[in-house]
């Protein structure tokens, strides 16, 4: 099956494997050599990448604006109860139940929540087993007592005891708002509708110029495909911004190397060459930006150029809130090493943000499960309990799902790549064997990230030096 962005190694973001509708000529000797810079240059990434279905959600939050309680499920008949919704604090927008139940059969369980005109559906993976946690910041403005009816589906309870957790953030929304992505295409899956209509200034790391060969009918050579996918993609990156009311002066593309991040890290002073191209310099993919946010000048790709860009970024734009992936909890490396220069650019400023914490590499890129439209769990996670300050989960109404969902089309690597929507009668090319009528990937954004909330952990600038440094270690 066809796939794109979602199939990406945990490792450096390039396919998991090779399909029958891949380029011949990556399956010779160009894929052998990628193959072996994988295993040879880049470790085996840090963060979890699925966890047993027989595990539990544990998580320590130490935000004061929070609150837990203990409940008892009351039965309401086969696979149903019932929970009455405690006294809250005001300003609860967010909050989490924890249930203790098992799986039946092999089909995915899912949980339904409803309480009048509201309803939310979470869909967990195949064989759950143990606590999980359960995003029910939908019913948040509830009064003390109010009843919201639990039906399971394809799961049972293990326990008729659960643990609320409500979060008041507060977080300022209306003052000046940064969201970090690793590549073209992170910032709207991830966070469209939190930064839709907003003071919101996008920053993109990469020029997503790594991936699969998906113009491979319109550009066969390699070198030559993966410099127009850079540039599409770059493109992209900071004109799809304005589908949320970003527009093209508050987005930016900084134009480093998709994959080469972590070769960056480890050698900060030294120049890093994309990974199909013979060049060391972001200038190619940096010239598609209109803003002035940062010279549009020739600049090599350095970990210390990076790091000394964020850090001017953060300077000019002095956000409120930061956006920026969850090195834990995202597997891949790219995203993971966006959050380690975004930590180091933070430490040469006096901002102190509020910093939301994405993932949108989790699970093996099934996560979260079910349909387009569902609601969206916490990552599940698997260890000790995990670190932040709190959780936070912002609503998107239909209409905003409707302007996610077309932003996110827009993207040219979330959709099927013209090969598999048109027949260009174009002369046979080895290198090129894809066809129209392709389905997309079971994994394909346009199902995992429609959802009626964006979910973020949250943590503050000394929260994400420690969860740095413990990542680094």
């Amino acid at each position: 099956m066809f796939t794109r962005k979602r199939m990406y190694s945990p490792v450096v973001g390039r396919p998991i494997g090779l399909t029958s509708h891949a380029p011949r000529c990556l399956q010779g000797a160009f894929w052998l050599g990628m193959v072996v810079f994988v295993f040879t240059q880049v470790p085996a990434a840090r963060a979890q990448t699925v966890c047993p279905p027989a595990s539990s959600d544990a998580f320590a939050f130490a935000s004061t604006q929070k609150q837990t309680t203990s409940l008892q499920l009351e039965p309401q008949g086969q696979n149903s109860h019932r929970l009455r919704w405690p006294q809250v604090p005001a300003l609860t927008d967010s909050g989490l139940l924890f249930l203790n139940l098992r799986s039946e059969g092999t089909s995915a369980p899912m949980v339904r929540l409803t309480h009048a005109q509201t309803t939310s559906v979470q869909t967990l993976n195949p064989g759950a087993a143990g606590t999980r946690a359960i995003n029910v910041s939908a019913f948040a403005g509830l009064q003390a007592n109010d009843e919201i009816a639990i039906t399971l589906t394809n799961a049972t309870l293990t326990s008729s005891s659960a643990t609320l957790i409500v979060f008041a953030n507060r977080l300022p929304l209306t003052r000046p708002l940064l969201v970090v992505a690793p590549h073209p295409d992170d910032a709207e899956i991830a966070a469209f509708g939190l930064y839709a209509d907003r003071k919101t200034t996008v920053v993109t790391v990469t020029a997503g110029n790594a991936g699969e060969f998906n113009y491979c009918q319109t550009e066969p050579d390699p070198a030559a495909h993966y410099r127009l996918k850079g540039e599409l993609r770059a493109i992209d990156s900071v004109t799809v911004p304005w589908q949320g009311g970003v527009s093209v002066f508050r987005a930016f593309n900084l134009g480093y190397f998709d994959g080469r991040l972590k070769a960056m890290f480890d050698a900060p002073k030294e120049p890093a060459k994309e990974l199909f191209v013979d060049n060391d310099d972001v200038w190619p993919y940096r010239r598609m930006n209109q803003a002035a946010l940062l010279p549009i000048a020739r600049r090599k790709a350095t970990w210390s150029n990076l790091v000394a860009d964020l850090r001017a970024v953060l300077r000019k734009v002095r956000p409120a809130i930061v956006v920026a992936p969850d090195p834990r909890l995202d597997h891949h490396k790219d995203h993971q090493m966006t959050t380690v220069a975004l930590w180091q650019a933070l430490q040469a400023t006096n901002s102190r943000p509020v910093i939301l914490l994405y993932s949108n590499h989790a699970e093996a890129d099934r996560f979260p499960w079910g349909g387009s439209g569902e609601d969206m769990p916490p990552v599940p996670w698997c260890g000790p309990p995990l670190q932040a300050l709190g959780f936070y989960a912002h609503p998107l109404d239909a209409a905003l799902r409707k302007r996610k969902l077309l932003a996110l089309e827009s993207m040219h690597d979330l959709r099927l790549p013209p090969a598999g929507q048109y027949d260009f009668h174009a002369a046979a090319d080895d290198r090129c064997q894809t066809r129209p009528g392709l389905p997309l990937a079971e994994d394909t954004y346009l199902r995992r990230a429609v959802r009626t909330h964006e979910v973020f952990l949250t943590t503050d600038k000394p929260g994400l030096q420690a969860l740095v440094q413990g990542f680094l270690q």
